[in-house]
């Protein structure tokens, strides 16, 4: 959820309508209150629910079957929210990251990509906010009993950002302005909080905000309104 004083929006709709409304209520979040959804991609974590909440409008960059669809790097506006959808590398047709600006203060929600591009670091320099995906430590990933195929698909540049690749793009963007950090979309069978905090901090020497993991099932807040 992106909350501003005027504007409240949803990024995806993965798990059941229950758990998600259930979630919701513990960030005091009503659903007559949100004003949109946007979808970052079309795999079913990230869209399982969209018929039940279909109701809203809802901006893509993927094609669906409801809503609007929006242009990467084309900023569009949503009461006192611009938003500009950011080309992510992932195995899914049209999935992109999410930059949000409001009151002079921006924060990135980028997760699901295999790597981070020129262009995007170029729009994701001294950010006060980021949410960005620390999927998977290499050695973890590759001692899983996972199939091979499946393990190469994570490691590519059209699966997940591993913890050392997390740690090398906050290093080259976050500046002065960064207040917080927030390393997401971990994986519970490649990963541990621990490991991906340690690693990434390890290339943050001179950061000096927060740097905070986000767990599959735990909310974690941030920011300020």
């Amino acid at each position: 959820m992106i909350k501003t004083k005027k504007t409240t929006v949803m990024l995806d709709c993965g798990m059941s309508k229950k758990y998600l409304l259930e979630k919701m209520q513990e960030c005091n979040v009503d659903l007559k209150a949100v004003d949109a959804l946007l979808i970052t991609h079309t795999h079913s974590d990230h869209v399982k629910q969209l018929k039940a909440f279909s109701h809203l409008p809802v901006y893509s960059v993927c094609h669906l079957e409801v809503g609007m669809r929006v242009q990467p790097y084309q900023s569009f506006q949503l009461n006192d929210l611009v938003i500009t959808p950011l080309a992510a590398s992932h195995d899914a047709e049209g999935c992109c990251g999410y930059l949000f600006e409001n009151e002079g203060q921006k924060l990135l929600y980028l997760t699901d990509t295999g790597y981070v591009s020129k262009v995007n670091l170029d729009w994701m320099q001294n950010l006060d906010y980021y949410i960005l995906e620390s999927n998977h430590d290499v050695e973890m990933l590759m001692n899983t009993s996972r199939p091979f195929a499946l393990k190469s698909r994570i490691y590519s540049d059209t699966g997940h950002l591993c913890n050392e690749d997390c740690g090398k793009t906050l290093a080259l963007c976050a500046g002065d302005k960064t207040r917080e950090i927030t390393l997401a979309h971990l994986s519970e069978e490649a990963n541990t909080p621990q490991k991906a905090y340690d690693v990434v901090k390890s290339y943050l020497v001179h950061y000096k905000g927060l740097l905070q993991v986000a767990g599959q099932k735990t909310i974690v807040q941030g920011g300020t309104e």
